[in-house]
């Protein structure tokens, strides 16, 4: 395929209400070709593709990509030494990449920094691992209240049982490690695996004896609906109490304590050795799983009603390609806000397999993007809107005055009135609300974080000095379980404060929560989080 080249110009054009420009220019010869199938225009989700250069091939660049659907970058910077993995955007628009630093000689992936760009691409932030621990590349989440979550491996030399073959004594073996960071970055949670279970039981085989074990091959992790955390290998789904720090459930694998409803059981254990998993805004869990390596089976993605108390894992979707996609490592599933699955295959060798498809619930290919060099492969590819279109809605008011002012026109409703008891000022006022469904950036609290819900509010106004007022949220419009355990937060982004928790109450006759809001600021609703184990303490004679 000839190389595409942008015509020189400058486009021009509105996206919610901002003017947006770019500039195209020629791409460099070492950007990877692209080809884009577009099979149906209508059905397919709102944003671009974000994908990755991630290994080495030969006369082509290390690059992040944001692709539109003719798979024409409309965003793109090359890496200088090394690929990144996991380039996506967190629940407060910005966006992140795994830089990595070092490549395992005992797992996939590598150690790496997580790097932070704000909406304009400039690099603003890294986070790293504390307690002396390496960050891994394959999973980070930047939580709504701005905590983190990172994994890493630590290496331990251990006599292994005499019944193991190859007589591996004295091994080394790696051991994960979990953590989650405040936003001060200092561990609050620590998991590590061998903590947890017997290190000196585990047997190998003759191709260890000469090599580091690999043991606990994290894959993904994530934060679940009820506080607690979910990790994967290739092997298993685990969840992790974030309070004791024990093994909650497991889910596939030599240990799976579940019922497998709807599916072969012998074949869906298999289903449970993701190089993804995630909890969706339904309930179930939507998993990715990767080809078997050997040709035999291909990557295809589950989606599973869970009964935890009862150990039932029900299927009740899937999506199995055709012909076979054969990705033996990384890739992704996510679901879109219009029902479709997008799917990032990770790497295939060079079956020249696509580097994503887009599929409806009904398994109908909507979208599919190929790198033209099927050594060229994308650890996992996402789709996003670009972080300067996320503007949110707003409304504004003129001459508010004492009573309830509800802040909606149109088709256009934040779900905000705000009673007026009393306010000095001008005799010319304006009042605005501003809704953006980003979670907040860099918050802190007076005391523990809550669990915060990605959706921020900003307040303002013009001719008005001091109010005493009542904002009023509704409940059914911030789509809430369990509305009256949330409380709204406040601060002033004008200064450098933690949120404030104010008095709420919630009506539920009325469906909506009631704070006093004495100031104009950013407002935000959280609930209380679990209250977390103490870190484990580590002894540095395992780092």
């Amino acid at each position: 395929m000839a190389r595409k080249v942008f015509i020189l110009s400058i486009l021009v054009w509105v996206l919610g209400g901002v003017c947006v420009q770019r500039v195209e220019a020629a791409l460099p010869a070492n950007f990877p070709a692209i080809t884009a199938h577009v099979y149906d225009a209508d059905a397919i989700g709102e944003g671009y593709v974000y994908v990755t250069v991630s290994g080495k091939v030969e006369g082509v660049g290390f690059y992040l990509m944001i692709l539109n659907n003719d798979g024409v970058p409309v965003w793109y910077k090359e890496l200088p030494h090394e690929c990144a993995f996991d380039f996506k955007m967190q629940p407060n628009g910005l966006l992140t990449y795994a830089q990595l630093l070092e490549r395992h000689s005992y797992a996939d992936g590598g150690n790496a920094v997580h790097v932070v760009m704000n909406k304009d691409f400039a690099e603003v932030d890294t986070f790293q691992m504390a307690n002396g621990y390496v960050a891994d590349a394959h999973d980070f989440h930047w939580l709504s209240n701005g905590h983190a979550l990172l994994f890493g491996y630590y290496l331990t030399e251990v006599e292994l049982s005499e019944a193991a073959l190859g007589g591996c004594s004295n091994a080394v073996v790696s051991g994960a490690v979990v953590q989650e960071l405040n936003a001060d970055r200092e561990v609050v949670f620590e998991w590590r695996t061998w903590d947890h279970y017997d290190l000196g039981s585990h047997t190998c085989d003759g191709e260890d004896a000469e090599s580091i074990v690999c043991e606990f091959p994290l894959n993904t992790l994530g934060m679940d609906v009820d506080g607690h955390l979910l990790i994967a290998t290739p092997d298993w789904v685990k969840k992790i109490s974030r309070q004791t720090g024990q093994i909650l459930w497991h889910l596939g694998g030599d240990e799976n304590e579940f019922t497998l409803v709807g599916v072969d059981a012998e074949e869906a254990v298999g289903h449970f050795g993701p190089s993804a998993l995630h909890r969706l805004d339904n309930g179930n869990v939507l998993t990715y799983d990767s080809s078997d390596g050997m040709g035999t089976c291909s990557s295809q993605v589950h989606e599973y009603r869970l009964d935890e108390e009862n150990r039932i894992a029900e299927h009740v979707w899937s999506y199995v390609p055709d012909p076979p996609v054969l990705a033996r490592h990384g890739g992704n599933a996510q679901r879109l806000a219009n029902g479709n699955t997008f799917i990032g295959w990770g790497g295939d060798g060079d079956n020249h397999g696509p580097v994503c498809t887009e599929v409806t619930p009904e398994g109908q290919k909507v979208f599919e993007l190929f790198f033209d060099d099927p050594a060229v492969e994308s650890y996992r590819a996402f789709r996003f809107p670009l972080p300067a279109d996320i503007t949110g809605v707003g409304v504004t008011k003129q001459y508010v005055g004492i009573g309830d002012n509800e802040f909606k026109r149109g088709g256009v409703d934040t779900g905000v009135t705000i009673r007026i008891h009393s306010y000095t000022g001008t005799g010319y006022n304006v009042m605005g609300v501003v809704r953006t469904p980003l979670a907040p950036l860099y918050p802190t609290f007076e005391g523990p974080a809550p669990q915060v819900v990605p959706v921020r509010l900003q307040v303002g106004a013009n001719g008005i000095n001091t109010i005493n007022a009542r904002l009023l949220l509704c409940a059914k419009s911030f789509h809430l379980t369990e509305p009256e355990t949330y409380t709204v937060y406040w601060r002033n982004p004008k200064e450098a404060r933690p949120f404030l928790a104010l008095p709420t109450s919630y009506d539920p006759a009325a469906g909506t929560f009631c704070a006093d809001m004495m100031e104009f600021g950013e407002f935000i609703l959280g609930k209380p989080d679990l209250e977390l184990a103490a870190s484990a303490k580590v002894n540095r004679s395992d780092l």
